[in-house]
Parts: C-alpha cells; structure tokens; sequence
C-alpha cells in the first residue's frame, strides 16, 4: 500500500485510437498489484472486479506510438515530499520525468521514479471510459504550490452551522491566478484538505491573498500567514473560503480586542443614558432629548458588535445577518441623530428667530416630532433598500452592491455595498456637520463682533 497524507487525482483520459506506425513499449510502476485499482478517493487499492486493460497508450509527436504497461514492481511511497495526487490539463513522460503542463502555458518537470501510475476504480453501474491517475511526488518547496480543496469542476460548500464541509458541482471555475502575488509564478494547483488534529478553521476569504516564499498562503486583511501543509482554498457559492488546521493567534487575538473595546465603550454609553433617565433635568431640553436617542442607538450598535466579535457568531447564518442589520440601523441612526444635534445648533444661531432661554414642552414637542421623523425615517429608508439588495431575486448574487450579510462574515461582503450603503450616507452626513459647523462659527463669530460693536458705540 502506498503513503499518502493529502491525495487529489491528476485525472487523464485515454481514447482508443488506430494509428498504422508501430508501438514501442515502456512500464511504469503500478500503484496498485495487478487485478486491483485506485478507490474512488484514491486513499487505497480496491479489487477491480471488472478485467481492466494495464496499458496506456498514447501517440507522440514523432508519429510513435508509446505503450505504457503497469506493472507493480515496488511499493510506492514518498520519502523526501509528501505523496500528492496532482491534477493538471496535461502530462508528458520524457526520458525519466515526467512533465506537467498547467493551463498558463508552465510546465514543472519531477522525476519520473517518484510516481505511480493506476486506473481509478468505477462502479459498473457507471459507463465512462477508464481513467488513469498519476499520483507524484512533488517538491512543493522548490515549486509554487496553490492546494485546492475539491476536484477540478467541484467547489466548496460549508453547511448552515458552518461544521459540515463538503464538494460539490462547480457553477464557476476555479481562479488560480487569483492567488498570485508580485513575485509569484503560477502555482502548481494540487488538491485535497489538510489533515487536521482537530476541527479545521473555516473562513470566508475577503480581502487579498496570495502565495508566498515555500508556497505559504498569506492573507494581510486578516492578519494570517498559513503553512502550505495546513490549508486549502477553494470557491464556494458565497466567494473564496479557506480551510485550515487551526486558527491563527492574529485571527482569535484581534476580534478578541475589538470585542473588549466595545465593551468598554458600551459601559459608558450605558452610564450616560441611565444618567439621563435617572435625572429628571437632564431630559427637559430639546437638546437632551436628542441626547438620549443617540446614545441609545450608539449603545445598542456597540453591544451587537461586541457580541459579534466575542461570541463566534457563525458566519453563514441568521442570526448573523440579523445582527449586521441590527448593527447597520443603529450606527446609521446615531449619526443621522447626530446630524440633528448640528442641525439644531446652528438653527438656533440662524438668526431666523430670537434665542430664548427656554423653549415651552409642546414646542419642544413637535420640534422633537420632526427630527425623529428625520432621523429614524431617513434611517429606515437605507435599511429598506438594504433588505431589497439583499432578498430581492431580481438582484444576481454575484452583484457587488448586495449585502450579503453573513457571507463572509456578519458584515458587508462587497466594499462596493458598504460604500452605497453605509459609508456614503456618513460621508454625506459628515460633510454636512462641518458645514453646519462653520456656519455656527461664523455666526457667533459675527455675533460677538456686534456686541463689541454696540458696547463701543455705547461707551462713547
């Protein structure tokens, strides 16, 4: 039996042709002893069952034609690397190696005594032609490697709960060059998981990532740097995901520290409302009362974003979009209200009416009553448009403004959607409160300079 730690099949199909020049025979070792094949997972040798050709013939390019016969001379095993089944378009035996020609136009030769070759067993209920599957050796630490999770034509799928990892049917091709670096040429795209001690560490990969020096897969947005023998990638339905052994310390270290940040945070914002509450003069004035609604929504954003970050929440899942959508409502209101405290101070040194020292209750009222409806109405409207982006059929998946809360993480996907959705309307509302603020400014400015005024001239 051979030794394999991470095994995916480098699948070759071979059609049965007439050619008029004559056959020159060659062996290759065999994988598995005569009458048996390759099981389905290519991890051991099954009886055949069915009486299978040992002979693989393909034509050259000097009109020859090379048989192969397999034979099981020695038992296969790798000493220096480990054993990988490799997949690639393409392979050619020359002289003692073999050549493996990948879809950019590269080609990596390995020695040809590092490999075995076998018929990969199928049920007889399944007509299709025999395959052969080459497993190699190769020196992942002189070439660059990318590992693959699935097959070629097979993607990634993580359940609900995020504990069930499977393959399934591709609905788009795997993008290898999407892992180049600066440097990096091409990678030499193996395939298989890792062999993880405990749970492999399952992640939606949402910023770049790339393959460094020893074929280490590194991903700067998320603080992690993954050994080549500890992860794989692969797409799914929801956008790029990697799988592996364990969790890096940057990965567990920073939600850890946003968490006790908002925690803090939240402690004092708790304070300041129940503050407010207690003291019956401090919710009096208009300005209190939008006070009030602020803080409450600034308190409640930063409690679910400490709960995001320090429970684990799982990613795909609803209790993950609901709580990014909790987290968008109430950031957005804060600011919005945040926005009428501005809107009011410098409504008061307008100029429009005269400042008084108090301002009756039902005065206060209804001024109330129109900021609420402008800031939980404005609020509400870019939640509506979020949750039609997110559910509406009519918007493809694949759309860089969706939300796709809970795809990646219990956020935004797409910087294109957080910048429409989120960043853009606080951006405008900043811009808005400076302006708000330079003309509070310049209004008591001018105001203090007409005092000045009036005191002079009233002195002389």
């Amino acid at each position: 039996m051979f030794n394999c730690v991470i095994c995916v099949p480098f699948i070759f199909i071979f059609t049965n042709h007439v050619f008029s020049v004559s056959a020159v025979e060659r062996w290759l070792p065999k994988c598995c002893p005569q009458g048996s094949q390759l099981s389905g997972d290519v991890t051991s040798c099954v009886a055949s069952g069915t009486e299978v050709s040992d002979t693989i013939v393909s034509a050259t390019t000097d009109n020859r034609i090379l048989e192969y016969r397999l034979e099981h001379k020695t038992q296969f095993s790798c000493v220096k690397h480990e054993p990988f089944l490799v997949q690639d378009d393409t392979f050619v035996i020359a002289g003692n190696n073999v050549v493996i020609y990948s879809e950019a136009g590269e080609n990596w030769t390995l020695p040809l005594t590092e490999m075995c070759v076998d018929s990969l067993y199928i049920p007889p209920s399944q007509e299709q032609q025999p395959m052969f599957v080459a497993l190699l050796c190769p020196a992942c630490s002189d070439l660059t490697c990318l590992n693959k999770c699935c097959l070629e034509n097979h993607q990634i799928r993580i359940s609900e709960d995020g504990n069930v990892i499977s393959c399934v049917n591709a609905t788009e091709p795997f993008k290898s060059q999407r892992f180049l670096g600066s440097n990096s040429k091409h990678p030499l795209v193996i395939h298989g998981f890792p062999t993880c001690n405990l749970l492999p560490y399952k992640k939606y990969i949402s910023g770049p990532a790339y393959i460094s020096s020893f074929s280490r897969l590194e991903l700067p947005s998320m603080g992690m740097t993954v050994p080549r023998t500890e992860y794989c990638v692969d797409s799914s339905a929801r956008g790029p995901v990697l799988v592996a052994c364990t969790q890096p310390v940057a990965a567990t270290l920073k939600p850890t520290l946003y968490g006790g940040f908002f925690c803090v945070g939240a402690v004092f914002l708790g304070l300041t409302l129940a503050l407010h509450l207690w003291l019956p003069e401090l919710r009096k004035t208009l300005h209190s009362r939008v006070l009030i609604a602020h803080v409450s929504c600034l308190l409640v954003g930063y409690l679910c974003m400490a709960t995001v970050n320090l429970a684990s929440i799982p990613a795909p899942s609803t209790l993950c979009s609901s709580a990014a959508f909790t987290i968008q409502f109430s950031i957005l209101a804060a600011v919005f209200w945040l926005n009428v405290m501005c809107v009011d101070i410098a409504w008061t040194f307008s100029g429009l009416r005269a400042p008084k020292a108090s301002l009756t209750l039902d005065s206060d009222g209804h001024k109330f009553l129109y900021y609420s409806l402008y800031a939980w109405g404005s609020t509400s409207a870019i939640s509506a448009v979020t949750a039609f982006l997110e559910f509406s059929p009519a918007v493809p998946s694949s759309s860089r403004f969706k939300p796709s809360f809970g795809a990646v993480a219990c956020w935004f996907q797409y910087s294109e959607a957080i910048l429409l959705l989120m960043y853009g309307p606080m951006f405008v509302l900043l811009l808005s409160n400076i302006a708000l603020f330079v003309y509070t400014a310049c209004k008591i400015r001018r105001t203090q300079q007409d005092t000045a005024n009036m005191v002079q001239h009233a002195g002389s």
